[in-house]
């Protein structure tokens, strides 16, 4: 029979995991507010570059928002399900303690296995988020130079 490991043990990993994922969250929403940031800048620059008839220039800073929004996006996708697997593993914790706090229960190291189980995947899960360093540029096609300009012209228009 497989032996249950220590509650300490267990309480321990629990603490490193939902440590690692409000690590990985607190990063992802630095990297978020940079984003935002610098999306502003070059929508900034992009009607600047316009209103002085430099459209390539435009183009090329309009592109890069594109890119951030789409990065800023990504972002906050994976701050979504880190922030949903933070609530599951709490939930599947708490739920792991009084289980094991249970003295009717009496299947202690069997439950405790099972927990392990689970806890195991949740650390699986979070070391595949926290292992992507970079967010993957999206594989969509970019908007045309002409679609630019006439986003370009409209934001510019509304000012």
């Amino acid at each position: 029979m497989i032996n249950a490991p220590s509650d300490d043990c267990v309480q321990d990993e629990n603490k490193t995991a939902l440590h690692k994922i409000h690590k990985a969250i607190e990063d992802l929403t630095a990297q978020e507010r940079n984003a935002r940031k610098s999306t502003r800048t070059h929508v900034d620059k992009a009607k600047a570059r316009f209103d002085c008839e430099n459209q390539r220039g435009a183009i090329m800073s309009m592109r890069k928002c594109h890119k951030l929004q789409a990065e800023q996006a990504k972002i906050l996708e994976a701050i979504g399900y880190l922030r949903t697997l933070e609530a599951e593993l709490e939930s599947h914790v708490l739920l792991a303690s009084k289980i094991c706090n249970d003295p009717v229960l009496g299947r202690r190291s069997s439950l405790a296995c099972k927990g392990m189980s689970k806890f195991t995947s949740f650390e699986s899960k979070v070391q595949r988020i926290l292992s992507c360093d970079q967010i993957r540029e999206p594989e969509d096609e970019a908007p045309s130079d002409e679609a630019i300009l006439s986003e370009l012209a409209s934001m510019t228009q509304t000012r």
